[in-house]
């Protein structure tokens, strides 16, 4: 599969990865929320029939969209 584009979450680009087509919605992680090792952020859900593994991002993370229109986060 070629890549069609990719994009990071960064945190500070919410519109633009809401804006995709594989992105369910956007969780802030509370202080007291332990969600793998994070003490507070943002993560990125995304839709699991649109996914290639797993369906959650963190800041930071890539988010690759293929030319068969399935995604990866890596």
């Amino acid at each position: 599969m070629k890549i069609r584009r990719t994009i990071e979450f960064s945190g500070k680009n919410l519109n633009d990865v809401f804006s995709l087509p594989c992105v369910k919605c956007i969780m802030k992680v509370d202080e007291t929320d332990r969600y793998n090792g994070m003490k507070g952020g943002m993560l990125l859900v995304c839709y699991r029939v649109m996914m290639r593994g797993g369906c959650i991002a963190k800041i930071g993370d890539r988010l690759v969209q293929y030319t068969d229109n399935s995604w990866e986060i890596l």
